[in-house]
């Protein structure tokens, strides 16, 4: 076995390898005849203030290298195995001491200067795993070889550098050194093309301190230090490259905040906005974990700041426009002050590689069924503040000739009149959610069906006299668009926004008979009557227009071939008002069962998912019980084999239960109860 004898803390080391691992051996300058010893368990040079206290006492100190963190069987039988062999080659006690690194919490820190994550969670390891070079890059492997770096475990990489990047200042200091930022920080970099480009010459350079080791992202990248300032540089292909700089280019001329991106040779790079961690970078990571979901980012940074959170809605205005479909929470972050840890803004917008044509040209170069401008849409109809907030906000305006002159700066060819048309139709339709009155006749309905139903079941309309000015407003409006809601908004836009939606007209059918029932109960008799005509007259012409030779009825009126759910009619089953006939939900039901699949209904025939709540609706169209639970059994099913269950999401694919996105924990929920409310109307009755 050989052995290298070196130095640890000031004591006599032996570093060799056992059973295939990194096994070390501290010996005291004076040991206790009994040879007692201590067994450091994890992370050799972390913390070490007891195990030096205890070598000046006699100890000796043993550690073998985990191959995980988590406590896996076979790091256990090798330490035992360990234990046995030092007992017999060194002669050591057969009672050791175990030590630990104090599980990596943080008990004591100055919360005003902490990173972001260490402030919120004070778990040090997880913040020091995270600043560690992606092990599943191939340079990334060949890097640590070359740096002679045997661990595998992302905490021991980051702290072979100090845990020190190149964007902050935040850096961990060995206890007992009195090494200061100065000698820390990165004043150059031999490694660079080794962890670009796997340069076999960078390989047999002398290991030294490198950026590199906490150069995160999956893409293969390094830094290099031209002039004095750091530049990210980063590997990718021709369409990759167009992408960023296009986007560039384009938030540059509109004079938003944005990452300068820029071509050198064969690959793009980017200079160092925090110009040598002048301020401090932190992803939004460190505030989100990994959850990117627009509204819970959105609310975090509005209670940081309304400004930041203005910053944050621009970001998406942006991505959304130039299809940036890989925003998560390790790409946008915060500009922090190092002297007072005080938030100063949202960092520059910077990642735009896997943008616009980076994965190729999308076929829907209008803009109809794009998924981004519906997430943007779900979130900005689902958040007050955020609705208020994108209302007044007033994005710059992109034009043709601005978009002529990002494509003539950059030697790259992509397709001039695609690029054109996608950037603007996407700016055209992303305006559509700022318009007002966005969703009239679904939100007027909405309220008149709301209020009638607590009437109804309060058996008290004093809620309706009081409004009764605001509700004749919104009958007026629905009865003069509702009958075919034309191109407007509505909750079914999850797949993109369809014009002449049969449900939404349902739900205005709803909305008129909801409010024929107000009329009636406050004494207007005669009105109730005419509005209630109205409501059965478009109900007709919904039925006879939809109706599809496939046997349903459609999705939009003028689509042939096409479904939905049309779980809107589920307040004319709940007041028995029989404006639908009994054809039309048999048809329905039939329909659901032909669209069935493992969990659930479809929502539409453009795409695979559901939604929860609506698919009970639609299940309520039933008289009979075992067809109701043969529904129910299906949304049972993707809540009990989905893989992300807590919180409740309300959106999943029906044919996975996997869920579409981070929506979950929404008030919605409560529409999986609509069957109990039926329960109730009947024993109210």
């Amino acid at each position: 076995m050989k052995k290298i004898t070196s130095e640890w803390n000031g004591f006599k080391s032996e570093i060799f390898e056992f059973n295939g691992q990194k096994a070390a051996v501290i010996s005291p300058e004076n040991p206790l005849k009994e040879k007692k010893w201590l067994f450091k368990t994890e992370y050799l040079d972390a913390f070490p203030s007891f195990e030096l206290e205890m070598l000046k006492m006699g100890y000796f100190v043993a550690n073998i290298e985990n191959e995980t963190r988590w406590g896996a069987e076979k790091d256990m039988r090798w330490q035992i195995e360990f234990a046995q062999f030092l007992q017999k080659e060194y002669g050591f006690n057969e009672k050791c001491i175990p030590v630990g690194m104090s599980c990596g919490v943080i008990t004591d820190a100055d919360d005003i200067l902490l990173p972001l994550y260490l402030k919120r969670t004070k778990n040090i390891e997880g913040w020091l795993a995270s600043r560690a070079i992606d092990s599943h890059r191939t340079n990334s492997r060949l890097l640590k070889r070359a740096l002679r770096l045997r661990t595998t475990d992302d905490v021991q990489t980051a702290l072979a550098v100090n845990a020190a990047t190149v964007t902050d200042c935040y850096w961990f200091r060995p206890e007992g050194s009195a090494a200061v930022y100065e000698d820390i920080r990165f004043k150059e970099n031999y490694f660079s093309e080794l962890a670009l480009r796997g340069d076999p010459d960078s390989f047999s350079n002398r290991p030294s301190r490198t950026p590199e080791l906490t150069n995160i992202g999956s893409f293969e990248k390094c830094w290099k230090l031209i002039n004095g300032e750091w530049w990210m540089y980063k590997s990718g292909n021709e369409k990759e490259y167009f992408s960023e700089l296009f986007i560039c280019r384009l938030g540059e001329k509109l004079g938003l905040p944005m990452a300068h991106y820029e071509l050198d040779g064969e690959y793009i790079r980017s200079k160092d906005f925090t110009n040598g961690a002048e301020v401090n970078f932190e992803p939004m990571r460190s505030l989100a974990d990994d959850d990117e979901d627009y509204e819970n980012c959105f609310n975090i940074l509005n209670e940081i700041s309304p400004d930041i959170a203005v910053q944050y809605l621009l970001l998406l205005w942006m991505d959304t426009v130039c299809y940036n479909m890989d925003r998560h929470t390790e790409n946008f972050g915060l500009l922090r002050d190092v002297k007072t840890g005080r938030i100063i803004s949202l960092a520059p917008n910077y990642d735009n590689n896997i943008a616009l044509i980076a994965k190729g040209y999308p076929t829907d170069v209008r803009r109809e069924h794009d998924g981004l401008i519906g997430f943007l849409k779900t979130f900005i109809q689902s958040s007050e503040e955020a609705h208020e907030m994108y209302r007044q906000m007033k994005p710059p305006e992109i034009t043709e000739r601005m978009i002529d002159e990002c494509m003539d700066e950059i030697p790259i060819k992509a397709d001039r009149d695609y690029i054109r048309s996608f950037v603007l139709n996407g700016q055209e339709k992303v305006r559509e959610i700022n318009e007002e009155n966005q969703m009239p006749v679904e939100e007027c309905g909405n309220m008149i069906i709301l209020i009638d139903a607590v009437c109804r079941r309060e058996k008290n309309y004093s809620l309706a006299n009081d409004n009764i000015r605001l509700l004749k407003l919104w009958s007026k409006y629905i009865e003069k668009y509702g009958e075919d809601p034309g191109n407007q908004l509505c909750t079914d836009d999850f797949s993109g926004h369809m014009p002449h939606n049969v449900n939404l007209s349902i739900k205005a059918v709803m909305g008129l008979i909801g409010f024929s029932d107000i009329l009636r109960a406050l004494g207007d008799t005669n009105e109730a009557e005419r509005i209630e005509k109205v409501a059965r007259k478009y109900a007709d012409s919904a039925c006879v227009r939809a109706k599809d030779n496939n046997g349903g009825y459609r999705l939009a009126f003028d689509r042939a071939g096409t479904f939905s759910l049309k779980y809107n009619a589920v307040w004319d089953k709940l007041w028995n008002s029989n404006v639908f006939t009994a054809e039309f939900y048999q048809t329905e039901i039939d329909k659901y069962k032909e669209k069935s699949l493992p969990y659930g209904i479809p929502l539409d025939s453009r795409e695979k998912y559901t939604k929860s709540d609506w698919e009970i609706w639609a299940a309520c169209f039933s008289e009979y019980k075992e067809e109701f639970e043969q529904f129910v059994h299906s949304v049972y099913a993707a809540f009990d084999t989905m893989h992300t269950r807590v919180p409740m999401t309300d959106w999943y694919y029906a044919d996975t239960s996997n869920m579409v996105t981070a929506i979950r924990n929404r008030s919605v929920r409560g529409g999986l109860f609509m069957k109990l409310i039926f329960e109730k109307m009947v024993e109210q009755s």
